[in-house]
C-alpha cells in the first residue's frame, strides 16, 4: 500500500518529462519517494526521475513483497485524470490491491496496475556515477533546446 498527497504540477512534470520516452508509467515505492526508471520501445533512450519525500505533502509505503512496490499504468490515463482536477489543489494517490486511486477535492479517478508478465524482466537503468552532477531545472533545458535549435542540432551540458 502506498499514500501519497503531492502537488498537481509535479505530477504533471511527471507526465511531461515520462512521454518524452514512453506512454508507460513505471513507478517503483520506496521508502524515501518515487523512483521512475523508463526506457523507450527501442531500448535507446533510458531516463531515471526520482521524486523524493521532501517534494510530497505527505507520503507512506507499507509493502509485505516487491511486487507491492511497483506500479506500471498508462501515461494518457493519468493525464486525462490530471487535465480534470482543479489547479492549486493537492492530489491525494493511493495505491492498494492493484489499482491506482486519485483523489482531488471532489474528483475522483481509479487507473488499475497493469500485471507484470511472467518472465519479462525487470527494467534496469545502469547506475552512471560522473564525476560531478549539475542540477538543472528542466524549464532551462527546455528554453537552451529551443534557442539553439535554429543554430545547431546539438547541445553539449558539461561541468568539472
Amino acid at each position: 500500500m502506498m499514500h501519497a498527497i503531492v502537488s498537481k504540477s509535479i505530477l504533471q512534470r511527471v507526465v511531461t518529462h515520462t512521454g518524452i520516452v514512453t506512454d508507460k508509467l513505471n513507478m517503483t515505492c520506496l521508502d524515501d519517494g518515487w523512483k521512475i526508471s523508463i526506457t523507450d520501445p527501442a531500448k535507446v533512450a533510458m531516463m531515471n526521475i526520482m521524486v523524493w519525500t521532501n517534494a510530497m505533502d505527505s507520503y507512506e509505503v507499507q509493502v509485505t513483497s516487491e511486487d507491492e512496490r511497483e506500479i506500471i499504468f498508462d501515461l494518457e490515463k493519468l493525464a486525462s485524470a490530471l487535465s480534470i482536477f482543479p489547479d492549486g489543489q493537492p492530489v491525494e494517490i493511493t495505491f492498494s490491491d492493484g489499482v491506482v486511486r486519485l483523489d482531488c477535492g471532489r474528483m475522483h479517478r481509479a487507473i488499475r496496475n497493469e500485471v507484470r508478465v511472467e518472465g519479462e524482466p525487470r527494467m534496469k537503468i545502469p547506475e552512471v556515477n560522473l564525476r560531478c552532477s549539475i542540477p538543472l531545472d528542466t524549464t532551462e533545458i527546455y528554453k537552451m533546446i529551443s534557442k539553439s535549435g535554429g543554430i545547431t542540432d546539438h547541445l553539449t551540458i558539461s561541468c568539472g
